[in-house]
């Protein structure tokens, strides 16, 4: 089975550089009008919002997998289990990230 691939700095900034790449790949590299540079600061913060969601989300699919392909259901449901581990270690921060995020857009509008 394919094992998932932990949370890293290196990935996450990998991920975030590839995000501004295409964004000046699609707009160009001038500045951005404020409201998209307000948008944009958001993301760091959003994709750790997102990740335990993403685990569910890959759980979700091992698992329906094991019905649409019994004969290898017990491999299906091994990574479905692996992803949910994952899930269940970052769902923790969840709350505190989404309170982090309402306060960074509860500044941004008052502004």
């Amino acid at each position: 089975a394919i094992e998932p691939v932990p949370f890293n700095k290196s990935n996450y900034d990998a991920f975030l550089d590839a995000y501004k790449e295409e964004r000046i790949r699609l707009l160009g590299s001038s500045p951005l009008p404020t409201y998209m540079t307000k948008m944009e600061s958001c993301l760091p913060l959003e994709a750790k919002i997102m990740l335990p969601l993403t685990w569910l989300e890959a759980a979700i699919f091992f698992l329906c997998s094991s019905s649409v392909d019994p004969l290898n259901s017990k491999k299906w449901n091994e990574m479905a289990t692996k992803r949910l581990e994952s899930y269940e270690k970052y769902v923790g921060d969840f709350e505190s990230n989404a309170q982090e995020y309402y306060e960074m857009m509860k500044q941004r509008d008052d502004r």
